[in-house]
């Protein structure tokens, strides 16, 4: 998809070409290969006529130097015959060992060399690594019988440890390599596959062949400027791919976890003919290789009968100041190879890895990295002004690497007055890409709203209604209106950047990857060859063709994990009318406004109408951090927070994604505020249930209340009326200040004043009303009398009314 930005471009032109001369070297690559690392900075950056830059390969020690390299500049720039390849120069395959990978995560190399008689595991990154195959007898594996298995042994002095057989035919321990993650602005590399197997005794005879491929290297390309007019245009191959895993002596090897890619600039133009790439090696088998894949001691020949595990994906990130400019036809590949081309072959890389596409880039955050390119770390932020008034402070916004919070305002003349007493509940809700499955998780392709209204994946005849966001926001919207007034509700969502059609993600590069999720409805694209075919519930398979009809695809958010403690948006704040919430509900989106203020985004009173969209992954422990930093300043202002109940409601349809403690995040709520979370788990898979019942732990008094698991609308709905109901605030008559306003009993104006028991003659007694047993209203202490008999004494006895009633006196 292009956007059409020509008039930006062009001025953007006008400005470089006006600037004074370069005081900085140009980097200039014309038909001729240079291996380059480390930090680079440069006027201009031009890889032009078939020209190349190779990676240096990470030396094991020297993170910045080896495996890394970035290239700063205001204008980069390769053309369609040229790349910069990082391919296999991130962590290094061992000999007869396992693959190397990052210290904090032991297991994200494959298992290989002592470990395994025959064939190693693949490396992982993002996406997590596959399994290789024993011997298969006649090319015929029986699973898990043929899986390998990890025998988790070492060498010593060119031998091993051990190769006695371990095989108990279950697969397990499995020999893939574990998956990690971390932020695209830290240095790090894909972990390399496991080495063909020595268990068996042969890996040092004759020849000796360390064939397991290496981990994909980290490639930066940053064309950003102060003024905002760096220019970064990608027409060739950026590759940082997991190299192949080969074989050796009738044993093979898996291959290296993809790498990283960061492309940022202030205007991004990606081509048709680009390649974008961090995606696993495929794992090793003894056939022959095309020239240039193995080592020349690798073996090209010999009986197919096992296969190494295929590395897992890495990473690929686009950012942008202004709108990416990415064309339909660029290839972007995050995925995990398939494990060596045999009968048997072995299992494909575990997990894709993750591509983020058409982000958001707003220069430095408070993050502890140098997002600005600049060579400082959090420099050039804003301070934090809290308060108002006298009572204003300013204080950094940024301590090492953590955003601030203003400190409590205790003081009763900093507070303002009290508006109302209503319980008050931020409900965060989850919009992750996942929210665009349906409920059975299959692709939906929107979320009911006019333009991405969605496949009918549930056969009922209606296109719209599918996905799990529809859903969410049909419930929560029916629980909102039931509970206004009496319930001060805001409203959060995982952090998303924003701007004008700044995300238009194509299902060829997302879900034929098996990446979660676009609005890209595919009936409707066109191109060919097709680029796969995905399922779509009821509505059958789907074919996915290259291109899409021009802004089909587009929204104006792009999902992010956010900055540390900023991992949610705070959209509508307390005290906010009912429809500035309704508005971000009701699947439509009528006048989009790129305000980002916390508690008022989409600036409501101009008339912004913005929606709730699916993107983006899932940062639980840090959306309940950047809520838990909103409420306290709520608190910190509010005069009767000893008195008012809040709380918060954690509506999410997966686990954490972003490298977060949500548990830990939880408790800080509870413990910091007194603020309870609770946690509704909406269509989540049965592995993730766990972690949601700690989080529900840690953040309630009741140590012993779960998440509440629930599995379509109706019972969404349910759960959180549940949830708020007992929360609603009344006065009652009973000599207290329920609602918190600082007046007793203020709704029963009559109590203490005088009354009658409402009898007649001898019988009538008079008292005050007082509070009634059930607390909800008044009533008269005057005592009932009991009538007696009339006699002649001018007196009404009987109490009817009438005195001396029927007597002659």
């Amino acid at each position: 998809m292009r956007l059409i930005l020509t008039s930006w471009f062009l001025s953007l032109v006008t400005v470089l070409a006006a600037r004074p001369a370069a005081a900085q070297t140009h980097l200039v690559v014309d038909g001729t290969t240079i291996q380059l690392g480390g930090v680079r900075r440069y006027e201009t950056v031009s890889v032009i006529n078939g020209g190349r830059i190779n990676v240096t390969p990470f030396n094991g020690t020297d993170r910045v130097n080896t495996g890394n390299l970035e290239l700063i500049a205001p204008s980069i720039f390769i053309d369609a015959t040229s790349s910069i390849i990082a391919t296999g120069s991130g962590y290094q395959g061992r000999l007869c060992q396992n693959g190397a990978g990052p210290a904090a995560f032991p297991l994200s190399g494959g298992r290989g060399g002592c470990a395994v008689r025959d064939s190693g595991g693949g490396g992982a990154h993002f996406g997590a690594g596959g399994r290789g195959t024993r011997d298969c007898p006649g090319g015929v594996c029986t699973f898990p019988l043929h899986w390998e298995e990890n025998c988790g042994t070492w060498n010593s002095n060119n031998t091993c440890t051990s190769i006695s057989n371990c095989y108990d035919g279950d697969g397990l321990p499995t020999v893939a390599g574990q998956a990690y993650s971390h932020s695209i602005w830290e240095i790090e590399f894909g972990a390399a596959g496991g080495d063909a197997g020595c268990r068996d005794g042969d890996g040092w005879n004759s020849p000796v062949c360390m064939v397991a491929g290496h981990g994909g290297g980290r490639i930066v390309l940053a064309a950003v400027t102060p003024l905002g007019t760096g220019i970064l245009d990608v027409r060739g191959r950026v590759i940082a791919d997991g190299r192949r895993g080969c074989g050796i002596k009738n044993d093979s090897a898996g291959g290296g976890g993809g790498g990283s890619v960061l492309l940022v600039g202030d205007g991004v133009f990606i081509t048709d003919t680009a390649v974008v790439s961090a995606a696993g090696g495929i794992g090793g088998n003894t056939q022959p290789y095309p020239a240039g894949e193995c080592p020349a001691c690798g073996q090209t020949s010999g009986t197919c009968d096992d296969c190494g595990g295929g590395g897992g994906g890495g990473i690929v990130s686009v950012l942008s100041g202004f709108p990416a400019d990415i064309h339909q036809l660029a290839e972007f590949r995050v995925g995990g190879a398939a494990g060596g081309v045999c009968a048997c072959a072995g299992e494909a890389g575990g997990g894709a890895g993750e591509l983020q596409l058409s982000g958001v880039y707003g220069g430095e955050v408070c993050d502890g990295y140098d997002n600005d390119f600049d060579g400082v770390v959090d420099n050039d932020l804003p301070p934090l002004i809290c308060g108002t008034g006298l009572c204003a402070v300013t204080i950094p916004s940024c301590v090492g690497g953590l955003p601030q919070e203003c400190p409590p305002t205790g003081d009763p003349a900093c507070q303002p007055p009290i508006s109302d007493t209503r319980s008050r509940f931020m409900v965060i809700v989850d919009t992750s890409g996942s929210m665009l499955l349906d409920l059975n998780g299959a692709w939906t392709f929107g979320d009911g709203s006019p333009g991405h209204l969605g496949l009918d994946t549930n056969g009922d005849g209606v296109a719209g209604n599918d996905s799990r966001l529809f859903k969410a926001k049909a419930a929560l919207r029916n629980v909102i209106s039931a509970y206004y007034p009496d319930i001060d509700f805001g409203l959060a969502r995982y952090a998303q950047g924003t701007g004008p059609s700044v995300n238009c993600q194509l299902a060829r590069s997302f879900e034929c990857a098996g990446i979660c999720c676009t609005y890209d409805d595919p009936t409707n694209n066109f191109g060919s060859p097709d680029a796969c075919t995905v399922s779509a519930g009821a509505a059958g398979n789907v074919v996915v063709r290259p291109q899409s009809p021009e802004s089909d695809a587009c929204i104006n958010y792009a999902g992010e994990c956010g900055s540390p403690r900023r991992g949610a948006d705070i959209l509508v704040g307390f005290e906010r009318p009912v429809n500035q919430l309704i508005r971000w509900i009701d699947n439509q989106e009528t006048n989009f406004n790129p305000s980002r203020v916390a508690g008022d985004f989409c600036d409501f009173a101009a008339g912004g109408d913005c929606e709730l969209r699916g993107t983006g992954p899932t940062p639980l422990a840090d959306s309940l951090l950047a809520v838990k930093a909103y409420m306290a300043s709520a608190i910190a202002e509010d005069r009767i927070d000893t008195c008012r109940r809040y709380a918060v409601i954690l509506l999410t349809d997966g686990a954490e994604s972003c490298r977060g403690d949500p548990v830990a995040a939880a408790g800080v709520l509870l413990n910091e505020l007194g603020v309870e979370t609770y946690v509704i788990g909406f269509s989540l898979l049965p592995s993730e249930r766990a972690q949601m019942n700690a989080i529900a732990r840690a953040g309630s008094f009741a140590s012993s209340r779960d998440a509440f698991f629930v599995g379509n609308e109706d019972e969404l709905a349910a759960t959180l009326a549940g949830i708020v109901a007992d929360s609603v605030v009344y006065e009652l008559c009973n000599d207290w200040d329920d609602d918190c306003d600082g007046l007793v009993d203020e709704d029963f104006p009559t109590k203490g004043t005088a009354c009658a028991n409402g009898q007649l003659g001898a019988c009538n007694r008079t008292g005050t009303f007082q509070c009634s047993i059930d607390q909800t209203t008044v009533t008269c202490n005057a005592p009932y009398v009991a009538p007696v008999a009339e006699v002649c004494n001018g007196i009404d006895d009987n109490c009817n009314g009438l005195i001396d009633d029927g007597l002659t006196c």
